[in-house]
């Protein structure tokens, strides 16, 4: 399933949309790219009934930070990388990571 995401809203409000997403229809988010200004492409993956979903974090990648260094830090919380790719947010292109 695809479902298109709103690039003009806020990282929160993405990730929050997101994680509805996927409890709504018991799906997993296996990739989240930029479309056509200002819109984002989200593909879930079908998951088996039951199953439980851990939430995604989105979090930003700064031009000045190494994503190997938030990485680490996640892994460190036991959270692993599930993407990185540059996507619309506020309406602006912006390198975000994803945890899970």
């Amino acid at each position: 399933m695809n479902a298109q995401v709103d690039g003009n809203t806020t990282l929160t409000s993405q990730q929050s949309t997101i994680n509805y997403a996927e409890k709504a229809n018991n799906s997993q988010l296996v990739s989240y790219t930029k479309g056509t200004a200002p819109i984002n492409i989200a593909m879930f993956q079908d998951m088996p009934l039951g199953q439980d979903i851990t939430p995604l974090i989105l979090t930003e990648v700064p031009a000045d930070t190494s994503i190997d260094t938030l990485v680490e830090a996640q892994l460190k919380a036991g959270k692993h990388l599930v993407f990185q790719n540059e996507i619309f947010v506020n309406g602006a292109e912006t390198i975000v990571a994803g945890f899970r």
